[in-house]
């Protein structure tokens, strides 16, 4: 779902796919960047993006100590 949020945002009937970049900085990047420093997902936890109605959210699927595990 959140590929086909941020394609339906990204693109401009004019310019393309230009606007993708600074929609994906935005909507992605900097939110995800806030949670990280914010201590919302540890090092190592794999964090999945989906979209809910008109925003982006990042929920943890995989904890560090889980991936560890599957590594052995």
């Amino acid at each position: 779902q959140a590929v086909d949020w941020l394609s339906e945002r990204g693109y401009d009937r004019d310019y393309g796919a230009r606007p993708m970049k600074r929609l994906f900085q935005r909507e992605v990047q900097n939110l995800l960047a806030v949670e990280l420093l914010q201590g919302k997902h540890p090092p190592g936890t794999v964090v999945e993006v989906d979209a809910a109605g008109e925003s982006l959210v990042f929920r943890a699927v995989a904890a560090p100590e889980s991936r560890k595990r599957k590594a052995r």
